[in-house]
């Protein structure tokens, strides 16, 4: 019976161990996929399901940027005082730059993506 089940136990233990990048309180452990500045911020900008959007440019010459969904899930971070803690989306405002961790991203004009994670360095 041990032998049957250990293999349950192994898997448990694993998956103990795997974290999504929103559980630390110091934000996530792996470099942002994308650090730029917020254009614009509102709910539904791109017409969505009533969550929060930050429209994010690398710099002011990018054409399109990516419209990031940010929602309950989402982890917010402010490294402004210079150690990373954790944030509301009131501070994910117009000219704030922010670092951006998100998965899958819809290429489009802007791109559409869902943010795993916000951290505003600025």
């Amino acid at each position: 019976m041990i032998v049957k089940y250990g293999w349950l136990v192994a898997v448990s233990v694993m998956l103990a161990g795997c974290g999504s990048p929103t559980e630390s309180p110091s934000g996530p452990e792996r470099p942002p996929l994308r650090t730029g500045q917020i254009v614009r911020a509102g709910y539904g900008l791109m017409g969505g399901d009533g969550r929060l959007q930050i429209h994010v440019k690398s710099d002011s010459a990018e054409k399109c940027g990516t419209v990031f969904s940010v929602d309950d899930n989402s982890w917010i971070g402010d490294s402004r005082s210079g150690s990373t803690r954790r944030a509301g989306v009131h501070i994910l405002e117009i000219d704030a730059r922010v670092e951006v961790w998100f998965g899958v991203e819809l290429n489009s004009c802007p791109a559409q993506s869902y943010a795993d994670a916000v951290n505003r360095i600025e």
